[in-house]
């Protein structure tokens, strides 16, 4: 995947593609999240975050996003 091999840009317009399609897509989201984070986006990969929480409040993957994206931002 573009992910996999360091192409966090390209990984992201993928999933910004699949939300076109399903705009609720927790994984999507969380996803693109990290995408978004590997980048270098983090108040933007912080948006995501916290709309997959509102889509599935109990998905530990949008939290562990959620708080990884918020300590990458008080770093910077």
């Amino acid at each position: 995947t573009y992910y996999e091999r360091n192409l966090p840009e390209r990984a992201a317009d993928v999933f910004a593609t699949m939300l076109r399609i399903a705009p609720d897509c927790p994984r999507a989201l969380v996803n693109l999240g990290h995408a978004l984070n590997a980048s270098g986006h983090h108040a933007e990969a912080e948006r995501y975050a916290r709309r997959a929480i509102q889509v599935d409040r109990l998905s530990p993957r949008a939290h562990y996003l959620l708080g990884l994206t918020l300590l990458m931002l008080h770093k910077n």
